[in-house]
C-alpha cells in the first residue's frame, strides 16, 4: 500500500476523532513514511500494520467506537437500472 492510500484509509477510519486529534495522528504516521523515503512506502506500510488495526488501537485508547466498515454510499441509479426500454443493438451491415 502506498503512503497516500494508507493515510487516506486511516483518516477515513479515524472519523470519530476530533479534527485536531485526527490530524495529529495522521501527521505522526506520515512522518514514518517521510523518514523511510518514497522508495520504501510499501515496506513502511507493512511495518506499520493494517490501517484498520492502527485505527482500532487509536480509537480504543480514547474509548471511542470503532467502525470497521466504510460508510455506505448512496445508490445512484445507472442507465440500465432505470426503468427504460431495453438497450437496442444497431443493425448489422
Amino acid at each position: 500500500m502506498r503512503k497516500y492510500a494508507y493515510l487516506a484509509r486511516l483518516e477515513e477510519l479515524l472519523a470519530a476523532l476530533p479534527a485536531e486529534e485526527r490530524q495529529d495522528a495522521l501527521n505522526y504516521y506520515e512522518e514514518y513514511f517521510d523518514a523511510a523515503g518514497s522508495e520504501q512506502e510499501e515496506k513502511t506500510a507493512e511495518a506499520l500494520g493494517d490501517p484498520t488495526e492502527v485505527a482500532r488501537k487509536i480509537l480504543e485508547g480514547r474509548a471511542l467506537p470503532f467502525r470497521r466498515h466504510r460508510p455506505r454510499k448512496k445508490h445512484l441509479p445507472t442507465r440500465r437500472s432505470r426503468k427504460q426500454s431495453p438497450v437496442r443493438k444497431p443493425p448489422r451491415r
